[in-house]
């Protein structure tokens, strides 16, 4: 027999009981037995871990989070430590060398203050990085700029329900570059249907050995909408390349809405946020 024993450590249940024991056997993955006697001679032929007197406790639970952005932000570009637009240039400027040519380059984390409390200009983009399309998220997530090259791969700059929005920026050059609100998700949107396969398994790879090393098991992902989302969750844990638990649910008023609750997993469901993966 081969396993796992956990010896002279303090190991919280949280049971009905609050039951606290010193050992614990672990086989395949999972508890076989938890006491507090010395279970050196019962499960000999394992490796032994003395904790010490440490503590150990189940697994947490992320009760609210947006996996795909959460895995998005270990691949894109982290403007919340940037202070000044020098700085902001130099790392928008590097990040984009690092990508191929066509490739989109995405970031978030960014405020006006970088650019002296004003609201950036496409232009301030382009004359950084005007060759591939940038897509860069505020600070709050509910405003965007994009690049000149951005608005003509997405096909926006003569969109007439563009122009006519009041959520977008204009001046006397046409459009600005900046998105607000609903058209912040519309943009992503397309923007992630573009990526291939590759990026979100990355992306995901990353952000789980980051959620599994700080202990957390159990994800509820409220915005898993996109069917390519959930198909992905479900492909790379039946690979056995994630380990999390996710619990994957829909906006119920998004447009995508009434897409994920044809899954086949979901159509016996009355209210989405019960599936399971």
């Amino acid at each position: 027999m081969s396993g796992i024993l956990i010896t002279n450590a303090k190991i919280y249940t949280m049971d009905e009981n609050d039951s606290i024991f010193s050992s614990m056997y672990i086989e395949d993955g999972k508890i076989v037995e938890l006491s507090n006697q010395n279970l050196i001679e019962k499960f000999s032929n394992c490796d032994i871990i003395d904790l010490n007197g440490r503590a150990v406790l189940p697994g947490f639970i992320e009760s609210h989070m947006h996996l795909i952005e959460a895995a998005r932000s270990m691949v894109e570009m982290d403007f919340k430590n940037v202070k000044n637009r020098e700085d902001f240039e130099h790392a928008l400027y590097s990040f984009s060398k690092s990508k191929e040519q066509d490739s989109w380059i995405m970031g978030s984390g960014w405020s006006e203050i970088v650019f002296g409390g004003i609201m950036p200009h496409r232009y301030d983009i382009d004359k950084v990085v005007s060759d591939k399309p940038v897509c860069l998220i505020r600070q709050d997530g509910h405003s965007l700029i994009l690049n000149t090259k951005a608005l003509e791969v997405l096909n926006l700059k003569d969109d007439e329900k563009v122009i006519e929005s009041e959520t977008v920026g204009k001046d006397e050059f046409g459009l600005t570059g900046l998105f607000y609100e609903s058209w912040v998700f519309e943009i992503v949107g397309k923007i992630m249907e573009m990526m291939p396969d590759i990026y979100y398994e990355i992306a995901l790879l990353r952000v789980d050995s980051e959620l599994i090393k700080n202990g957390v098991t159990l994800v509820n992902d409220i915005m898993t909408q996109y069917p390519r989302y959930y198909n992905t969750y479900k492909r790379l844990q039946s690979e056995g390349k994630i380990k999390v638990r996710i619990i994957a649910g829909s906006l119920g008023n998004s447009k995508e809405y009434d897409e994920f609750i044809k899954l086949s997993e979901t159509k016996s469901l009355k209210r989405s946020y019960k599936v399971f993966c």
